[in-house]
């Protein structure tokens, strides 16, 4: 796996920045083995405009690189995780656009994982709850709104948030050989957040 970064800026809720991230990233480290989605709108309501953004974003940011990366790469095996939610199977919170494209997601990730099997093409998913990630949503929630910071606490039976090194083992389990025959997967990352979902 490669140790140095390459810092890419592109807005991957259009094809075009999508195109002009792959052809940076293939730049830099030649064919790729993994694509991690992990971009989101953040559409908390239900304006037209915020599901656009959220189609552009939540979903299109796993199905365009895909393409785009296997397109000058033909016939080479490498994977895809994106990043859904808990909210793309709960639907317990009022964030309409963001959880109707997480649900969006969860589904175009099981029809790639058999779509693009044949090239050796694997698509997983994680599903991550609450992350503690410094600058993120939650750090805003607990400075703004503590009382709905507490109740999420509440609910999650570790009594914490999870920390981006707890969700990034699981993406780069689900990237490596070790997850060679895993594919079309949604996997949990919520330490018990909503334990009603599956």
């Amino acid at each position: 796996m490669p140790t140095a970064t390459a810092p890419i800026a592109a807005n991957v809720g259009t094809p075009e920045g999508v195109a002009a991230a792959v052809a940076a990233a293939r730049a830099a480290h030649g064919d790729l083995d993994a694509v991690v989605a992990v971009a989101t709108a953040n559409g908390v309501g239900a304006s037209d405009r915020e599901y656009e953004e959220a189609f552009a974003t939540d979903l299109m940011q796993g199905k365009r690189p895909l393409y785009e990366v296997k397109r000058p790469q033909p016939g080479r095996p490498f994977a895809v995780c994106a990043f859904s939610s808990v909210h793309g199977l709960c639907g317990a919170m009022p964030h309409h656009a963001y959880a109707v494209m997480k649900a969006a997601l969860n589904a175009w990730v099981r029809n790639a994982a058999i779509a693009e099997v044949a090239p050796g093409i694997r698509v997983n998913a994680v599903v991550p709850g609450a992350i503690d990630t410094p600058g993120g949503w939650w750090e805003g929630v607990r400075r703004e709104d503590h009382a709905e910071y507490e109740r999420t606490l509440a609910g999650i039976p570790r009594g914490r948030l999870a920390s981006p090194e707890e969700v990034a083992d699981v993406v780069l389990f689900l990237r490596s050989e070790r997850a060679s025959w895993v594919t079309g997967a949604t996997v949990l990352v919520n330490g018990g957040e909503h334990p009603g979902i599956r």
